[in-house]
């Protein structure tokens, strides 16, 4: 029995012993008999003008244009026992891979079937059913393929080469993308093509990926405290209340993901024990950034905004978001804090500094400035690493 891969058809239906053909016109198998699998492909031959040439049919398994096979990578048949071993090839691949894939890889490069939108599409496919993959990974790996992934739209898979990579690399850099987030783009772009080679050992060699170099945290900014001050004044009343939970170092995922529930009105303490996984405001919730719980207790000002700004009717009903968008009653979406801290910072008539530093790394910039201990702002910041809590430092130039 021969295990089929999940793009050869949809759906799962017994194969008939009488007519294989007819059953796999129906649906998809999870195997096939040595039987049925020599019957998968016909060649035809035609005549123009006297020339006799051939190609291979797979229909009914394959429909429309996907069905023809018409050359080898873009070399006609020369002979019928040419198109006849083509087709043997093409019967082996089918043990451990789709029969459309199969016949992808004799089709001229730049075919449909072998460019890399396809492959992507197919990749996307076996990522959402595979079990494998967090919710929040295949999140962002789709959010990927119609936006960062499009360079490669018209591109064929066997042009995935090194110098096409760094062009790649540019145009992302074009486009405002930071070190760090080519980075992962690029990282998510080399699972994909390790998925693609399984399937394909022959035919895509192994690849060295370029190095992208994140620029060394001893570069990153903090924001002037005042300033900073500034800014969440000028935020509105009503939105300034989970910035005040930044401030406090909590970060962005998790103080989107904050419920009612996850607030001790008695000890003014918040529960961090979830984050949402993607930039919108219906996005998957999963564990911390650590996979830790952590406890804050909150500052006097935020503890002050939550008993002028939540009613006491909605702290019964824990699902809540503890920072609902005034508008929408749902989470923050990534998009919408980074709005208003901008307009913000117009408003205050101050340099704007990204959200992220300005807050959590500006905080805890300012303790270690304030001589609070690197085991104490390790333990604030929830640091596992005590080496990423020297960032804070500015007595070793971490600024």
């Amino acid at each position: 029995m021969l295990p089929f891969g999940s793009g050869l058809l949809s759906r799962s239906v017994p194969v008939s012993p009488k007519n294989p053909k007819k059953s796999l016109a129906k649906g998809a198998l999870p195997a096939l008999e040595w039987r049925a699998m020599s019957k998968i492909g016909r060649i035809r031959e035609r005549k123009r003008k006297g020339k006799p040439s051939w190609f291979l049919d797979f229909s009914p398994y394959l429909q429309d244009r996907e069905r023809r096979l018409t050359s080898d990578r873009g070399y006609r048949f020369e002979s019928r026992e040419h198109a006849e071993a083509i087709l043997h090839q093409i019967r082996g691949l089918c043990a451990r891979m789709p029969l459309s894939e199969a016949v992808g890889l004799y089709r001229r490069p730049n075919a449909r079937p072998n460019l890399v939108s396809e492959k992507v599409a197919q990749w996307i496919q076996h990522v959402e059913t595979c079990g494998d993959y967090q919710p929040a990974t295949i999140v962002r790996y789709r959010g990927y393929t119609d936006g960062h992934f499009s360079w490669w739209k018209d591109r064929s898979a066997y042009e995935i080469q090194y110098h096409a990579l760094e062009e790649w690399i540019t145009w992302l850099r074009e486009r405002g993308q930071s070190d760090k987030s080519v980075k992962n783009i690029l990282a998510a772009f080399q699972a994909f093509y390790t998925w693609m080679r399984r399937g394909h050992e022959q035919d895509f060699p192994r690849l060295e990926f370029p190095r992208v170099k994140t620029r060394s945290r001893q570069q990153r900014t903090v924001m002037d405290l005042q300033e900073r001050a500034d800014a969440l004044d000028a935020l509105p009343a009503e939105d300034r209340g989970i910035f005040l939970a930044l401030k406090m170092g909590i970060r962005p995922g998790e103080a989107r993901a904050l419920r009612i529930g996850d607030y001790d009105v008695a000890a003014g303490v918040v529960s961090i024990s979830s984050a949402l996984k993607s930039q919108g405001s219906g996005a998957v919730r999963g564990e911390t950034k650590t996979g830790e719980v952590g406890n804050y207790r909150i500052s006097t000002e935020l503890r002050e905004w939550i008993a002028e700004h939540i009613p006491e009717a909605p702290r019964f009903q824990p699902e809540i978001p503890l920072f609902a968008h005034p508008r929408t009653g749902n989470p923050y979406s990534s998009g919408a804090h980074r709005k208003l801290w901008v307009e913000a910072c117009e408003r205050a008539e101050v340099e704007y500094v990204p959200l992220y530093r300005a807050m959590k790394h500006t905080t805890f910039t300012a303790l270690r400035e304030a001589g609070v201990s690197r085991d104490d702002v390790q333990a604030l910041a929830r640091h596992r690493d005590p080496r990423t809590t020297d960032v804070y430092d500015l007595s070793k130039d971490a600024r």
